[in-house]
């Protein structure tokens, strides 16, 4: 019993959210994520909770219309405290190929096997002490994290595994200040964040008491559905 706790704590400091829960057990989530005044992809998740107390985020990415595309279907477990214990995902491509990945995490490390052609892959990635999780084009993760920002917080630095990629690389927080975002033809009081990554690429987030309303990269924009 003292290994699994000492166990489950070292799980928790690995990636710490803010303990409000914005996106509740039982919420459906959906954003649009847009070029122009396009829609280009809809992202929908579903929160579940788990035995432990703690979220299971399932969710999907498609593309709008009905033009071939590589759909994404994922599932992320969090621990009560808000650390990452495992993640999944699967690639449906346009020629109905796959590529299934699985992501478990032990303190210190993740191991992520993938399947792609029926061949199997397995690679063991060391992490740093505190890290944030963001797999590719997966909003609800960024939904994830965004619950911890509070308007009074200061420009912050870490680290971001992205398992899709099997890469770990730096980024940097900086509240912007107070904005406006129009979502729906109505206007929301949001914080603005600048997040980059990587000293190069440049996210900025709009969040309404904990909760993603809006992040907006190189001329696209994602927004929720209010």
């Amino acid at each position: 019993m003292r290994m699994l706790a000492m166990f489950t704590m070292l799980i928790c400091l690995t990636m710490l959210v803010g303990a409000d829960e914005d996106f509740k057990p039982g919420d459906t989530v959906t954003y649009r994520s847009y070029s122009g005044e396009e829609v280009q992809t809809v992202a929908t998740f579903t929160v579940t909770e788990t035995e432990d107390g703690g979220r299971k985020i399932i969710g999907a990415n498609k593309a709008a219309g009905d033009q071939p595309s590589t759909v994404t279907k994922y599932t992320t477990v969090y621990a009560p405290c808000g650390a990452v214990k495992s993640h999944r995902f699967s690639d449906v491509y346009p020629d109905s190929s796959t590529r299934d990945v699985e992501v478990s995490f032990e303190p210190g490390k993740a191991e992520i096997t993938m399947i792609m052609g029926g061949v199997e892959q397995t690679d063991t990635i060391e992490l740093p002490e505190e890290w944030i999780l963001s797999d590719n084009n997966v909003i609800a993760h960024f939904a994830m994290i965004v619950e911890s920002y509070t308007p009074d917080m200061e420009r912050k630095e870490g680290q971001m595994f992205i398992p899709q990629a099997r890469v770990i690389i730096d980024y940097a927080l900086e509240p912007v200040g107070e904005a406006k975002y129009e979502v729906g033809g109505k206007e929301i009081a949001c914080h603005h964040y600048k997040f980059t990554i990587a000293g190069r690429y440049e996210i900025n987030f709009f969040v309404t008491d904990g909760k993603l309303i809006a992040l907006e990269q190189s001329g696209f924009r994602t927004v929720l559905d209010l």
